[in-house]
């Protein structure tokens, strides 16, 4: 069952309203109040997830329930860069872009993969530009075949996993029970699952 959809517009106001909604969500939906400040703490870290990680605070939020589990569905529209898509699926419990259900979500998702993910052109691998210092991506195939590192890039890049570590030690991380993370084209959506015991 899906409930209403509450947009957030990255004011204050608009995540209180859609806060306060999913808190009383849980408590239709039969948690007992200890676990509805917790699906209301997730839906915050849900909206948090989203600004600190690639930098989006607008989109809509919502819940739909199936039997046992409770899910917080976060949705926004964003072009975002090959790192921050990244960051996001590391966020996910399987580490992976999840693809979107049923033959329209397929199709746009194959869309995704080859607009974002395959090469430009005839050649088969993406081949990235080389700075004055050094090569700006920690693994590429050069056009000669041989395999480029970067120590800046995996410095920024171990960084950044270092900080995204502090994130899924959150609650997010702690309370959900399964983490959805589905990227297709310009629509990114995160599903945050919480099963009643």
């Amino acid at each position: 069952m899906k409930s209403g959809v509450w947009k957030l517009d990255g004011s204050l106001s608009s995540t209180e309203v859609a806060l306060d909604q999913i808190e009383e969500q849980a408590d239709g939906f039969g948690f007992d109040s200890k676990d509805a400040a917790f699906a209301r703490l997730l839906a915050e870290e849900a909206i948090n997830a989203f600004s600190s990680i690639i930098n989006v605070n607008e989109g809509s939020i919502w819940v739909e329930t199936k039997e046992a589990d409770f899910e917080i569905h976060l949705k926004a529209s964003a072009e975002i860069s090959p790192d921050h898509r990244e960051n996001l699926i590391e966020l996910s419990k399987a580490k992976k872009n999840t693809p979107r259900k049923g033959i329209i979500g397929r199709i746009t998702s194959f869309i995704d993969y080859v607009a974002s993910d395959m090469a430009v052109g005839e050649d088969p691998f993406m081949i990235y530009g080389m700075s004055e210092e050094m090569v700006s991506f920690a693994s590429a195939l050069a056009p000669t075949g041989a395999m480029l590192w970067s120590m800046k890039h995996f410095q920024k890049k171990q960084k950044e996993k270092d900080e995204l570590s502090e994130i899924e030690k959150s609650i997010i991380e702690r309370f959900a029970d399964d983490i959805i993370v589905s990227i297709a084209l310009k629509t990114i959506e995160l599903i945050i699952k919480k099963t009643k015991r």
